[in-house]
């Protein structure tokens, strides 16, 4: 039993170091100041989308109108099998009739994905696609299932300053009909978009969301593209701010107006954490152990749960339910810290009944997700073992 304490007072240690480091990261975000750049810098924003007929009319109407006048619009359709593509044409062809009646009206178009001869990702296919026939000096990067605010383009290059070449943002998960499962997955996406801010804010960035990111061109072109990460399935977000990171500055927007709402949908949730988990063998080393030691922290605290309360040993079920408590604190004060940047809200009783689904989900779900086939847009693309 007391190598099972020592290791458990360990983890507690190493887990209160890494959230003050998160905390730390957090507070250097905060304290960046922006000033307003000199020029206006001409956009692309690229859409990869199949099978979006449901969204891409909503987003359209956004996007086409923008505060932000020096950009375009792409649409690339990943050989869609419904009618994505012709509604998409249909928006931008009534905006070009209203185009001499209202003076900005950016320029907007529809292009299919090319073939898929290098089998590349789908998704990273179809963006090399769009950033191929793009004229931006900034690409900025959303899905058909998003639904920005009509400032977002100008508060996202108000981040560029002199030095930076590439800016993720925050993607806030929504739902028409929000059941309680439907709050516990907002708040996973709001805690992984604080720990993705906070580590920018360390200048060691690791995660970043597709539904809210942008990079320079030339960044793109001088790291070669998606270069040897171009065939994984995922990772056109994640991989892409790591390997940028080593060559320029990363940057977290933080206004209000900056936040992507995201529709959340009734998908496959374990196929979506296939597809997140699948990337992690292709982060750095020093990344893969912070999680891993976190990992082990949970599953101490989880054995010495479980085995207290099936042994009836009070002390030990006394010091982990302490431990237990101090792991909750330090959460609850990084996700209200990082919550107030982000300009979110969170409700203390799903966080509280968050914490007891952390055991299954770190010790269970997650390590399934490692395994089986990983699918994107109804189409199976490998499993995780091509991957490694």
């Amino acid at each position: 039993m007391d190598i099972l304490i020592y290791l458990l007072f360990a983890g507690l240690l190493v887990y209160a170091i890494i959230g003050f480091l998160v905390s730390f990261g957090i507070n250097r975000t905060s304290g960046k100041k922006r000033s307003a750049l000199k020029t206006s810098p001409f956009v692309s924003v690229i859409v990869a989308a199949r099978n979006e007929e449901d969204n891409i009319e909503d987003l359209l109407e956004i996007l086409l109108h923008q505060t932000y006048t020096e950009y375009e619009v792409i649409i690339v359709d990943d050989n869609s099998t419904d009618r994505t593509r012709n509604f998409a044409e249909r928006v931008i062809a009534k905006e070009i009739k209203l185009k001499d009646k209202s003076a900005g009206t950016p320029e907007a178009r529809v292009i299919p994905a090319r073939k898929n001869v290098l089998n590349w990702g789908p998704k990273k296919n179809a963006l090399h696609t769009g950033i191929e026939s793009s004229k931006g000096e900034i690409i900025l990067t959303t899905d058909a299932d998003c639904r920005p605010s009509k400032d977002w383009i100008s508060q996202i290059v108000s981040f560029y300053e002199d030095g930076v070449g590439c800016v993720a943002g925050y993607t806030r998960l929504e739902s028409h009909r929000p059941g309680f499962l439907e709050k516990l997955k907002s708040l996973e996406s709001l805690a992984m978009a604080i720990i993705a801010m906070s580590f920018i804010g360390l200048k060691k960035p690791y995660i970043a969301g597709g539904g809210n990111f942008s990079y320079r061109k030339d960044l793109y072109y001088k790291l070669g593209g998606f270069g040897e990460n171009a065939v994984i399935a995922a990772g056109d977000d994640d991989l892409f701010v790591q390997k940028a990171s080593k060559v320029t500055k990363v940057a977290y927007a933080t206004s209000k107006d900056s936040v992507v709402k995201s529709i959340l949908k009734n998908d496959n949730y374990i196929n979506r954490k296939k597809r997140h988990m699948a990337i992690t063998k292709h982060y750095s080393y020093d990344l893969i152990a912070l999680g891993a030691l976190v990992f082990s922290f949970i599953a101490v605290l989880f054995i010495c749960l479980a085995w207290s309360l099936f042994t009836l040993n009070i002390p030990l079920l006394k010091i982990a339910a302490v431990v237990f408590m101090l792991k909750v604190l330090i959460d609850i004060f990084v996700l209200d810290l990082g919550s107030r940047l982000l300009h979110d809200r969170y409700n203390l009783l799903e966080v509280l009944f968050t914490e007891l689904l952390v055991f299954p989900y770190t010790i269970v779900l997650q390590p399934f997700s490692l395994v089986g086939k990983i699918k994107w847009k109804d189409r199976s693309l490998c499993t995780f073992m091509t991957l490694l």
